[in-house]
């Protein structure tokens, strides 16, 4: 008796995990193969309130970006979003589609692991990030921000109907707590039967799932776009590994210290798409505030160069969407026939420990492949070199790192002292144009003020 006993308490031990409620069992029982026998286990479970976990932290984030978004007096056509915001519709347009022809096969654990990668992989790790300085530093109806938040709200009428079949109280909860639209209505126009003569209006859909399938439109479908962003993603993704060193070497503090620098060999179409993203927005007015650091002013907007692939011009901006993806104060974009490794910090040697010690060249080369998606050819491939600096570890010098004001190969990234800005934190080339200070003091980089002066009109300083 004591045996059973005993083998029945261990049994309610292995169980012993607070409830997750129905939501879990449910995507538990979608995520499991349908082909074989099912298995069950706290870990399983576990697992699976982890990605549930995860989409509901996505969702809130969305509903609380989109608290000031009133769909039919903000929102933009694709035409008028960034190329970075018509990526995000690109692939809720692949993700509508392929959901749908999962859910009429049944197959509904692909529908599952489909939401899961596209939140993991692109929207909560690299779209969330990117569009933070857009979200809240920019002016309130600066457009590149309604871009973002257009595309947040298409992102949440396109998901809550995908999961709800299998997480209907999550996505019934997101639904209801629509800021743009009364609770438990939704913003789309009456239905109305019948002649004209005697038209009857239907009543407003209550939950998520009376609405039906989204209404995805063909025009978000861009591959252009989706050519244009796999190239970025792939030079993000190594200038991210070189970010992460750094910072875990005490070298930098977050990317409001961070400075890169990416060298494509020349010639090919990776340095004109990468200036394509560059050059696209930066200011409240949606204008691109990038500027030539060597060459003439002919480099504006073209990428700099001879025309032969030479490279002897560059592009360099505090402001871009190319700078808000990597997660850092500026990049600058430049060409070479030879790529080679740079070393990150010329001088001084900081001192750990009583020894002198030089910062590790955080800088790489690696290849790009442009093209052969979907068509079953491998692509082209273009080699590209990316290298970290920075401005300086900590503003007092403590934990390690660079001293205060100490700059990392100037001559390839900085051109001058970078001040860092007392509103957004990051750290900008003082250019004398269109920056300012605040009540309270500091410098105010450019971006923070002209997004002050439309907002608070006569509230920041000269």
């Amino acid at each position: 008796l004591r045996n059973k006993t005993h083998n029945a308490a261990a049994a309610a031990d292995q169980w012993d995990w607070a409830p997750m409620g129905a939501d879990v069992l449910r995507c538990w029982m979608a995520s499991s193969a349908s082909g074989g026998d099912v298995s069950i286990s706290n870990g399983h479970v576990q697992a699976v309130g982890d990605h549930v976990r995860r989409w509901r932290n996505t969702l809130r984030y969305c509903l609380g970006a989109l608290d000031d978004f009133d769909p039919a007096r903000d929102a933009l056509t694709p035409a008028q979003m960034t190329s970075l915001d018509r990526f995000l519709l690109h692939q809720l347009h692949a993700l509508a589609g392929a959901a749908a022809a999962h859910y009429d096969d049944l197959t509904l654990r692909r529908v599952f692991e489909g939401v899961n990668v596209f939140n993991v992989t692109f929207f909560s790790s690299v779209y969330l990030g990117s569009v933070k300085q857009r979200l809240y530093l920019s002016a309130r109806n600066d457009p590149a921000r309604r871009s973002a938040q257009t595309a947040l709200y298409h992102t949440l009428e396109t998901l809550l109907p995908v999961i709800a079949p299998v997480a209907p109280h999550l996505a019934d909860d997101a639904w209801h707590s629509r800021p743009y639209a009364p609770r438990g209505t939704t913003p789309t126009p009456e239905v109305t039967t019948g002649p004209e003569s005697a038209a009857t209006a239907l009543p407003a859909p209550q939950s998520v799932m009376c609405v039906g399938w989204p209404a995805v439109q063909p025009a978000w479908e861009n591959r252009s776009v989706a050519a244009l962003w796999s190239a970025v993603l792939q030079v993000r993704q190594q200038v991210m590994q070189l970010q992460t060193a750094a910072t875990e070497d005490g070298w930098l503090r977050g990317g409001s210290t961070a400075q890169v620098g990416v060298t494509i060999r020349a010639p090919g179409p990776l340095f004109e798409l990468l200036a394509s993203v560059h050059t696209e927005h930066g200011g409240f007015d949606g204008s691109a505030t990038h500027a030539p650091v060597s060459g003439d002013s002919s480099t504006r907007g073209s990428g700099g160069g001879d025309g032969d692939g030479n490279g002897d011009g560059a592009l360099e901006s505090s402001f871009s969407q190319l700078t808000d993806c990597m997660l850092c104060s500026s990049v600058k974009l430049e060409r070479a026939n030879e790529l080679v490794l740079q070393q990150t910090v010329e001088a001084p040697e900081v001192t750990r420990g009583g020894q002198a010690v030089d910062a590790p060249p955080y800088s790489i080369i690696a290849p790009c492949v442009l093209g052969g998606e979907g068509r079953g050819e491998e692509g082209e491939r273009f080699a590209f070199a990316a290298s970290m600096y920075w401005v300086a570890a900590s503003a007092d010098g403590e934990g390690g790192g660079a001293p205060a004001g100490t700059r990392g190969a100037s001559d390839r990234c900085d051109g001058g002292l970078r001040r860092k800005c007392a509103r957004c934190r990051f750290y900008t080339i003082p250019s004398g144009e269109g920056e300012g200070s605040g009540n309270g003091g500091g410098h105010l980089c450019a971006r923070c003020v002209r997004a002050l002066q439309v907002d608070f009109p006569g509230r920041v300083g000269r």
